[in-house]
């Protein structure tokens, strides 16, 4: 199976939620790094082709980071 976390660099509960997810399946773990800078569509540009398990962690909606 493959897996796939998105999710955001810039501190470390976006860093800390991907190294979760990377123990808890013990096994290799494609990650996407984005900042909050990029909107949350632009991420989503990039995996939509992506077919597995998808995490998305840490990144906010909110208006004020797009």
């Amino acid at each position: 199976m493959q897996i796939l976390v998105v999710s955001h660099a810039t501190d470390l509960d976006g860093v800390s939620s991907a190294a979760l997810i990377m123990r808890r399946y013990n096994t290799k773990v494609r990650t996407f790094f984005t900042d909050y800078t990029k909107t949350i569509e632009l991420a989503l540009e990039k995996i939509s082709s992506f077919k597995g398990l998808l995490f998305v962690t840490d990144l906010s909606v909110n208006k004020i980071h797009m």
